[in-house]
């Protein structure tokens, strides 16, 4: 069976991303700080990739890491963002007095995102904090998000109904059937 993550097949996926990108070796090299020999050798499985340089590839293509390191996951953002965020219809009874059941839109959403999001939402509605912390703030997040996501810590998933915010003025009660809905984790 071949290894998925020896260096030249990571380094064929590399390639393949660039060429599908459009870029060069050397658009690629100013990405990650190096030469493009440098890419050269790493896309011909000569020198492997630092923890960094993955990274910085991965985010640069908007792939997931397991895609770069073994081919598996996402190869686009959208592949990559399935794997994090889905949006399905359940059945919900209770939105009018008759009973009727309604099929409405639910948001499963992994929680390390779902958390990520939180806090680099807070992070930018603060007013307080001078735009240096916000930075260092929103880079911690990311970083934590992450580390989470390569150790695969979460595995939790997290189910909203999302509701436009002028159905919601409109209509107060909405709010307060929905989330005494048969969805107990809205």
């Amino acid at each position: 069976m071949e290894n998925k993550t020896d260096r030249k097949s990571v380094g064929l996926r590399i390639q393949e991303l660039r060429k599908k990108n459009k870029e060069t070796q050397k658009d690629l090299a100013s990405v990650i700080s190096t030469t493009p020999n440098s890419i050269s050798k790493l896309e011909n499985g000569e020198i492997g990739l630092t923890f960094d340089n993955m990274i910085l590839i991965s985010e640069h293509y908007n792939v997931s890491l397991d895609y770069l390191c073994k081919g598996e996951g996402g190869s686009n953002l959208l592949e990559t963002l399935n794997k994090y965020v889905s949006l399905d219809y359940h059945d919900i009874s209770g939105v009018t007095d008759n009973g009727t059941v309604y099929p409405l839109p639910t948001l499963t959403i992994n929680r390390a995102y779902f958390e990520y999001l939180i806090q680099t939402a807070n992070a930018k509605a603060d007013k307080n904090i001078p735009e240096e912390l916000k930075t260092q703030w929103l880079d911690i997040e990311t970083q934590k998000f992450n580390e989470n996501i390569i150790h695969d810590t979460y595995k939790d998933y997290a189910t909203i109904i999302p509701v436009k915010e002028s159905i919601i003025h409109s209509n107060p009660d909405v709010l307060i059937t929905v989330s005494n809905s048969k969805l107990k984790d809205v």
